[in-house]
């Protein structure tokens, strides 16, 4: 009983302290449903508030079992993209999910389930000789624009820099804008290559549960999407040092242990 009321008052601990100090970790992308493709390459994003570094990990099992994913076993605090080449496990249950090194217990992994399934296979030789020709046709087929990050639900914070995500095989540029008042006003982010399919996004600072962001062919205004709903930007968690001055843990010595 004793051992029993020892670990409950350990695990409480570490809940409290995570709470005190305002340390969380946040799965953004790929949250569920999505459906990628193997050997493509995808952005992982996340947040994370925190002093250590951090680990992605892979599940085809729906969780029941979790794999480091190459490259992202010890990335730094201040990092929340990682380009992620999809690997051969073809399957329909899979999760990913950040870790915190130091402290365990603070994660997150997808909402939903997601699939990985194998790559459209391409015939380059099918119409060989014309301006149509296999390759032609899968270099330049035109698709819609499709918004895959903040796709509406997410909490970004304010003044962090956060990577905008969208699918559009396309070789025009796109106009990336974002809104804080429901569409009614849009401001741009940036024009880029449609196909380089991401952006880097200065999050303003200021605070909303109104916000959408969207990309626009800038030579094709008809091809556009936008977050399918409502996203927050929302202020970082405040910390007060001294609430629990004087004692071991106080928010002074754990500065200290943090910055020695």
């Amino acid at each position: 009983m004793k051992s029993l009321v020892l670990k409950l008052i350990l695990l409480l601990s570490v809940i409290g302290t995570n709470l005190l100090y305002g340390q969380f970790a946040t799965l953004q992308y790929p949250n569920g449903f999505e459906i990628l493709n193997v050997g493509s390459v995808n952005g992982i994003l996340w947040n994370y508030s925190g002093f250590n570094t951090v680990r992605l990990e892979l599940s085809t099992n729906n969780g029941s079992s979790w794999s480091s994913i190459a490259g992202a076993t010890s990335l730094p605090n201040t990092q929340s993209y990682f380009n992620w080449t999809v690997p051969g496990n073809i399957s329909a249950l899979c999760l990913i999910r950040v870790v915190d090194n130091g402290n365990p217990s603070i994660k997150d992994e997808s909402n939903n389930n997601f699939q990985i399934v194998a790559a459209p296979t391409v015939n380059g030789n099918k119409y060989l000789g014309g301006g149509f020709d296999g390759y032609s046709a899968f270099f330049f087929n035109y698709t819609p624009v499709t918004v895959n990050f903040p796709n509406g639900g997410d909490s970004i914070v304010a003044g962090t820099r956060q990577y905008i995500t969208w699918t559009y095989n396309s070789l025009n540029q796109v106009d990336v804008e974002y809104s804080v008042d429901n569409g009614s006003n849009w401001t741009n982010i940036s024009t880029v290559s449609a196909i380089q399919g991401y952006t880097i996004w200065n999050v303003p600072v200021l605070l909303s549960n109104t916000c959408l962001v969207r990309v626009i062919d800038v030579l094709n205004s008809n091809n556009v999407d936008q977050s399918n709903s409502l996203f927050t930007i929302m202020g970082v968690p405040a910390v007060n040092a001294n609430k629990y001055s004087g004692g071991s843990l106080d928010g002074n010595n754990f500065a200290t242990n943090v910055n020695p």
